[in-house]
């Protein structure tokens, strides 16, 4: 987009027209001098309080032979109009008054609505990912202390076995079998944990959690709070104080 040159300033009084050229860094021009500044105009802006157009068809076509094919656009926003809607027989002339000008703000409005409802959506969606994650966190002290039971056996089988092979065992060997341990744990683990997230979310978690607790024998140290079904919503502005207790 090309910057903005030159303004000029038209009034049927130069003193009001000094006075906003001031303001916007324009140069001033009575009417007289109406048709050397179309002749140099890209842009023409009327607002004017006038009874009749200023305006009009025959206005414009010895400006337009003037500019020598380029075009000129023209924006009136005066009501009355300034402008003869005739004008855009012309070629090379484009006119947008206040009613164009008024679609094309509806047609704003509309997309900015469509993309309020979109984000809306988006907005719903992260919000239920959300609370569905929050109801889920009370597996989380469970998960880790499975990975802890694991990893402590791994840790004392590894030196277990390392120990029967003696000082032979070379270093580079020690890596193999410790990442051979790591993948066996982590393969084992891998689906108890995917499908325990899973239930957390229906209604039978705490079910399968215990029961996983109690199949592993596991000492579970978790902060105890309400889960959000039994939340009332004014409930969830509430501060808890979380309490520390050993389950297994």
């Amino acid at each position: 987009v090309n910057q903005v040159k030159n303004i000029e300033i038209l009034n049927r009084s130069l003193d009001k027209a000094e006075a906003l050229a001031r303001i916007c860094q324009g140069k001033p021009y009575g009417l007289l001098e109406k048709d050397a500044c179309l002749k140099r105009a890209d842009l023409v802006v009327c607002c004017t309080s006038a009874a009749d157009y200023v305006l009009t068809k025959e206005d414009l076509l010895p400006v337009l032979e003037a500019k020598e094919g380029k075009r000129i656009l023209l924006i009136d926003i005066a009501v009355p109009r300034d402008v003869d809607p005739k004008v855009r027989e012309l070629e090379g002339v484009t006119l947008f008054n206040i009613d164009d000008l008024q679609e094309v703000i509806d047609d704003n409005l509309q997309a900015r609505l469509e993309a309020a409802r979109e984000a809306e959506q988006i907005i719903d969606k992260e919000v239920d990912d959300f609370f569905k994650w929050l109801s889920s966190l009370f597996v989380v002290p469970t998960i880790v202390a499975l990975k802890d039971k694991a990893e402590t056996i791994k840790e004392k089988e590894l030196r277990r076995a390392l120990n029967r092979l003696g000082g032979s065992v070379t270093e580079r060997e020690k890596k193999v079998i410790g990442s051979l341990a790591n993948s066996i744990v982590n393969q084992i683990l891998h689906k108890p944990i995917v499908n325990l997230k899973a239930y957390a979310l229906t209604h039978e978690g705490h079910l399968y959690t215990q029961i996983l607790q109690n199949l592993f024998d596991l000492e579970v140290e978790e902060e105890s709070s309400p889960s959000l079904e039994t939340l009332a919503p004014g409930d969830l502005s509430n501060k808890i104080v979380p309490q520390r207790r050993l389950h297994r």
